[in-house]
């Protein structure tokens, strides 16, 4: 929490679960898919923070809700795609 602020922190905590939750159907793979998304989420937002010299907690935040919001359009329209069927 003294590093990286308290926003980062929940945002790591929220958005990696829900966004599993949205790909994923069973609990092995929801734990995978959130491991995953993570990872992604800290290597890219450490990576677009050192290289932009942006600062880290909000590079964090925003590279998540970045990826959040890809997995929520796929969500919308796979969901939309097996209404029509």
């Amino acid at each position: 929490m003294r590093v990286s602020g308290v926003i980062p922190d929940f945002s790591f905590l929220i958005i990696p679960a829900v966004a599993a939750i949205m790909v994923s159907k069973n609990n092995l793979g929801l734990v995978i898919t959130a491991v995953i998304i993570s990872l992604l989420g800290a290597f890219f937002g450490l990576n677009v923070s050192y290289h932009y010299d942006f600062p880290a907690g909000s590079s964090l935040v925003a590279v998540l809700g970045g990826i959040f919001l890809m997995i929520s359009l796929f969500y919308l329209f796979k969901t939309r795609i097996k209404k029509k069927e």
